[in-house]
Parts: structure tokens; C-alpha cells; sequence
């Protein structure tokens, strides 16, 4: 792997590290009280694209070295937890929404696993 195809995978990791902090504050503020923010889904889809696009480079690249090997292991993770982020996200948009009583109490129920997941994240 050359030093420029190093560069941009680590460039990727940190894009998808810093929408990854986004999307977990605004869930945890979600999950605090606030309004879901419109815009919650379309973070969740570009963390996605982002982890994606991450991944797609570092499958194209030969890993020779130790660091190179550990380097696609974290972006791997960065796909891992980007799609997980999405689900959540997508959960959190889905039963927001919903103004029934069921969905509410259902959403109550699984609020402290949910958030403990979230901080895991």
C-alpha cells in the first residue's frame, strides 16, 4: 500500500469516526427528549456511504505490513459500527414519529438498552 492509499484510508476512518460522534449525540439527545432532527436519516445514510466507501478502498489495496492489516481491521470495525448507527437511527426516526400511546410505552421499554447500546457504539 503506498503512502497516498494509507492516507486516504486513515482520511475515510476519521470522516466516518467524526459523522459517527454526530449521529451518537443527536440519538442520545433523542433519546433525552428532543425533537428528532430532520436530518437524523440523511446522517445516518452519508455515515453509511462514507463507511462504505471506506471499505470499497481498502478492499482494492494489498496489505503487506502489520500496520497496513490493522489499519483495514479498523476500517472494517468503522462499516461494523456505521451500519449499526443506521439501524439505530433509523429505530429512534421510525418510533419518534409515531404519535401512539403503544409505540411510546414500547419505546419506553427499550430506552436503557437501547441507550447502553448507543454509549457501546
Amino acid at each position: 500500500m503506498s503512502g497516498i492509499e494509507a492516507f486516504s484510508l486513515v482520511c475515510g476512518i476519521f470522516q466516518v469516526i467524526s459523522f459517527a460522534h454526530e449521529t451518537i449525540t443527536l440519538c442520545k439527545a433523542i433519546y433525552q427528549g428532543a425533537s428528532p432532527d430532520e436530518h437524523l436519516q440523511k446522517k445516518a445514510v452519508s455515515l453509511a456511504d462514507v463507511s462504505a466507501n471506506v471499505q470499497a478502498r481498502q478492499q482494492g489495496m494489498t496489505l503487506q505490513t502489520a500496520d497496513e492489516r490493522s489499519l483495514a481491521d479498523i476500517a472494517r470495525k468503522c462499516n461494523i459500527a456505521a451500519r449499526a448507527l443506521q439501524d439505530e437511527a433509523r429505530f429512534i426516526s421510525n418510533h419518534q414519529k409515531s404519535g401512539s400511546l403503544v409505540a411510546t410505552m414500547h419505546v419506553a421499554a427499550k430506552t436503557s438498552w437501547r441507550k447502553r447500546r448507543l454509549e457501546r457504539l
